[in-house]
């Protein structure tokens, strides 16, 4: 697959169909100007998800790339709306399904030291799942 400077993919939320993920694939050691700000590791790519938990940026090896585009250019193509979905935070793997922060009941889990253990989301099916550790 060739490679392209931004791969930019938006997911929909199941229940209200208002934006619930953005998955941007790049190559280039530059960040595109909406994500200015995030760390980057040092990899052939980034992909950075802004999902009901925030943004976070995932490096790519040049070993995953060609098969993480192709991935994502299958839910840029409509042949399968969900693909690379995975990739967000807003993904909820029982239902195989993406909600925004609306749907997602979402709870901050903290330790007695004031310390951030994780945030736990129960989807509106009900479907409970660590959504950032």
């Amino acid at each position: 697959m060739a490679q392209r400077d931004a791969l930019e993919v938006v997911y929909s939320c199941a229940a209200c169909q208002s934006e619930a993920a953005k998955i941007v694939l790049f190559v280039s050691t530059e960040l595109p100007q909406a994500y200015a700000g995030q760390a980057l590791k040092r990899s052939f790519a980034t992909l950075i998800s802004a999902d009901v938990c925030g943004k976070v940026s995932i490096s790519v090896p040049r070993a995953s790339y060609n098969t993480t585009a192709a991935t994502l250019m299958r839910a840029v193509s409509g042949t399968d709306a969900m693909a690379g979905a995975k990739y967000t935070r807003s993904f909820c793997p029982t239902c195989q399904l993406c909600y925004c922060e609306e749907h997602w009941r979402i709870a901050e889990h903290v330790e007695s030291g004031g310390w951030y253990d994780k945030t736990i989301g129960t989807c509106p099916k009900g479907h409970r799942h660590i959504l950032d550790d």
